[in-house]
């Protein structure tokens, strides 16, 4: 389950107060990609805020890849989450997992950001959608950047495809997994 929400009230507390725990309780990945207010989705598997979101969470800024790290470790314990993946704009991608030790920086691409619009909503479903496929969190992560960096170079909102990400990974150069891994629920 993928909430996008965007604090215009269509994501009622009652709404997340019901689907939640069920969802928890059932081993469905429930992924949040929201624009403030993280701590209602408290319990939610994975988290794909911005830096400022975060900032606005923790209550104070976020400098280098460290500080990025140090906050992201926090919300991972505050938001009982499993992941983090907080995207920094220019400064790439900071991901850190429950089950791993330290936190996996990706620099962002050089591709020139025509428009920033729907990169958020790419990035957490591509993650998605690479998470249930089965993919390390780190390779995840590396796709939702290579999927955010073709949405941003192009005007509007647009839908990444297969093809594009395929293209754009083989001509990079990046790390896939050559056979696939088994499916999460």
């Amino acid at each position: 389950m993928v909430i996008s929400d965007y604090e215009n009230g269509v994501i009622h507390p009652e709404i997340i107060e019901a689907c939640l725990p069920v969802a928890r309780a059932r081993g469905v990945t429930v992924v949040v990609d929201a624009h403030g207010g993280l701590a209602r989705f408290r319990g939610a598997t994975i988290f794909t805020p911005n830096q400022p979101e975060a900032e606005t969470e923790l209550g104070h800024s976020l400098t280098g890849d460290a500080g990025v790290e140090t906050g992201a470790r926090t919300l991972l314990d505050r938001l009982d989450a499993k992941a983090i993946l907080i995207t920094r704009g220019q400064e790439g991608m900071t991901l850190v997992t429950r089950d791993r030790p330290g936190a996996f920086h990706i620099a962002a691409h050089t591709m020139p950001a025509v428009d920033p619009t729907g990169a958020g909503d790419t990035v957490a479903a591509t993650f998605t959608l690479a998470w249930l496929a089965g993919a390390d969190a780190s390779i995840a992560a590396t796709l939702a950047n290579t999927a955010a960096s073709i949405a941003v170079s192009q005007a509007g909102t647009i839908a990444v495809t297969a093809a594009e990400l395929r293209q754009t990974i083989a001509a990079r150069r990046l790390p896939h997994a050559s056979t696939p891994p088994p499916r999460r629920p």
